[in-house]
């Protein structure tokens, strides 16, 4: 209580020693431990504080709240893997952590780590299977892999819980779209639309797919050019000319 005293009011070093000292004396006391970490980020001595972060995993049997403190203090230092193997261990014995789940996403992304993500997601939708929000995200990590079929699995079952989720509908049309099936992806989007017709994407997305008038027009254009061409290729022989001649007078 006394080093929690002078650390507040920014009399660090006795505070380092008071804490040394509560070590020397229990050297399993994790508080005094975790407390002395602190103290060596907050004079910028990171090397002291990430030795003591570590001696504090080895040798103590670390609590939920101080494994996840450790993990946020590698994360800080960027030791991503020794950060991901704390805090999987931890959310193992807390799977309703949202924080805990949150700081994986987030190593994982910032590792690239696409398998572990969709593991990650994967546990996630088996620990509560009506989330949409992560059956998508697993859906998209899915087609990024390559399992469309798996991705469409997923889409279709989140739709079934969330049938007026208009962003599900878009989603699910691109994926109807990269595979090919541009009419079940127009209806997906036109669905979207009709949801949420303030949604601009899934409007736009639709008036993209739609032939304009514009380009009928041009298309038809094309085609009168080459029959031109066609006809200045093929000239009427000189009985069809009089015979046209006459006609016309």
């Amino acid at each position: 209580a006394l080093a929690n005293y002078y650390f507040s009011r920014n009399q660090l070093e006795k505070a380092r020693d008071l804490l040394r000292d509560a070590i020397r004396l229990a050297p399993s006391d994790f508080v005094a431990r975790s407390m002395l970490a602190d103290l060596y980020v907050a004079v910028g001595r990171n090397t002291l504080a990430l030795e003591e972060a570590e001696k504090l995993e080895a040798e103590v049997p670390t609590p939920l709240w101080l494994r996840r403190k450790l993990a946020s203090r590698y994360l800080d230092f960027g030791m991503l893997d020794h950060a991901a193997a704390l805090l999987e261990a931890a959310w193992r014995d807390d799977a309703d952590n949202a924080q805990e789940r949150a700081l994986l996403i987030s190593i994982y992304q910032r590792r690239q780590d696409a398998r572990a993500l969709r593991r990650l997601y994967a546990e996630m939708a088996r620990l509560n299977p009506t989330d949409t929000s992560v059956l998508s995200e697993l859906a998209k990590l899915e087609a990024g892999a390559g399992s469309g079929p798996a991705a469409e699995r997923l889409l279709r079952a989140a739709l079934d819980i969330a049938p007026d989720d208009a962003a599900l509908h878009e989603q699910f049309a691109a994926l109807l779209a990269q595979a090919g099936r541009q009419a079940e992806a127009d209806q997906q989007l036109a669905r979207a639309a009709t949801l949420n017709p303030h949604r601009d994407s899934a409007r736009q997305l639709l008036r993209r797919d739609a032939p304009s008038a514009a380009d009928r027009d041009s298309e038809y254009l094309a085609d009168a050019a080459e029959l031109a061409k066609s006809a200045r290729r093929k000239a009427p022989d000189g009985a069809g000319n009089a015979v046209q001649l006459a006609n016309v007078r």
